[in-house]
């Protein structure tokens, strides 16, 4: 991604424009130069799919079906649309290896979902509102115009979806992002604190009592609640019999 705020960056979305568009100022020679510096003329990798103009149609059948068989998961939909399962499996980012074709395509649908009461009415969008206008009419192969030799995975997914309903699962199981609140840090602290005050004795060769000693509250410099949490786990590990004594 390049940031157009700066010089650099606008000077860069220059020279990919002028190159895309194949401007006169676009020389050999300037391609050349630019390309000994391994200047890159797309902002993504080179091995993510490029856009198609009017939008891709294997995207826009699979979004097609999603908005026309809703009950259908997301991977049946891309199926549906034209993706392989391979397509589907294949890393795309070998940085990433979790990122897949389906992560990658299923977010895409489930974008173009969300936005599709507010999405402007052109390119993939004109095309996927064909799509859906076949599929919703009168005509006996409906499903074949639109998904062709593919239309054949139709009912079994049909199916699938009907068993779903019966056994109360959803089509698509959407993992929520949770975020671990200050609360957990501080509980972890307040167990510490209540483990060590009724637990440990007091230690003659240190002369601690530990049913009386304060603790530094969290954010205070002496405050680790590592050590503490680590120095707890080998307390109870050992039984809490150890060097410690009456």
């Amino acid at each position: 991604m390049v940031y157009t705020k700066t010089d650099l960056g606008r000077w860069v979305c220059l020279q990919r424009t002028q190159y895309q568009n194949k401007a006169k100022t676009m020389t050999e020679k300037r391609i050349q130069l630019l390309e000994q510096l391994d200047f890159r003329w797309r902002g993504v990798p080179d091995h993510w799919a490029k856009a198609t103009p009017g939008g891709n149609p294997t995207q826009c059948r699979a979004l097609a079906a999603k908005l026309v068989y809703p009950q259908l998961s997301i991977r049946e939909c891309l199926l549906l649309g034209g993706f392989t399962r391979e397509e589907l499996d294949a890393v795309k980012d070998p940085k990433h290896t979790w990122r897949t074709g389906y992560v990658y395509y299923k977010d895409m649908v489930v974008k173009k979902l969300k936005d599709w009461d507010t999405a402007q009415r052109r390119g993939a969008r004109i095309q996927t509102e064909q799509l859906i206008g076949i599929l919703e009419g009168e005509d006996e192969d409906k499903v074949e115009q639109v998904f062709g030799e593919t239309s054949a995975l139709l009912p079994e997914f049909l199916a699938n979806a009907e068993e779903r309903e019966k056994n109360g699962e959803s089509a698509d199981k959407i993992k929520q992002r949770t975020k671990r609140s200050y609360n957990d840090a501080n509980d972890i602290h307040q167990e510490v604190q209540q483990d060590y005050a009724a637990k440990m004795p007091r230690i003659d060769t240190v002369g601690v009592d530990y049913s009386t000693h304060t603790y530094p509250q969290q954010g205070h410099p002496q405050y680790d609640m590592a050590a503490h949490a680590q120095q707890l786990n080998s307390w109870r590990a050992q039984g809490g019999q150890n060097q410690w004594h009456h």
